[in-house]
């Protein structure tokens, strides 16, 4: 049997600092504008291996104009390899990365127009992920083999 493994620690943001007007309800994230929140991951991924990066974005108000970015950016360091992602209107964004070393990375959680919220946030392995079931909210889920 393989497992699914969630390597975001915290995905439902329980211990997410809530000062700034940044606050979690059941799970989701609301992030004012002009705020910035990151989530260090460490050095937890497999040089060679594709890893999907999921999560419900909500973009609110108007998210044009030169000093907007996408609300959700995954990168290390030196920024090389990144993936960014932005609200997508049908429910989960995705995307994948796959780096050549082992290099801690972070997630960049930020906003701009009226706010954004996240929710749903999930980091695995593309060769366990499971389309049927986009996120959990436990570290681990099985499947079938």
């Amino acid at each position: 049997m393989k497992i699914r493994v969630n390597l975001i620690k915290d995905p439902m943001f329980a211990s997410f600092s809530t000062d700034g007007n940044v606050s979690v309800d059941g799970g989701t994230l609301h992030i004012p504008p002009g705020t910035l929140r990151l989530i260090d991951l460490g050095d937890v991924l497999e040089p060679g291996v594709t890893y999907r990066l999921g999560c419900r974005i909500d973009q609110l108000g108007d998210w044009t104009g030169p000093e907007a970015h996408s609300p959700v950016w995954m990168h290390p360091d030196d920024w090389v390899p990144s993936i960014d992602l932005w609200e997508n209107g049908d429910g989960i964004s995705s995307g994948t990365i796959t780096t050549g070393e082992r290099k801690p990375f972070q997630i960049e959680l930020r906003s701009y127009g009226d706010g954004v919220e996240v929710s749903d946030l999930i980091l695995e392995r593309m060769d366990t992920f499971d389309p049927s079931v986009p996120f959990f909210h436990g570290d681990t889920m099985p499947l079938d083999a």
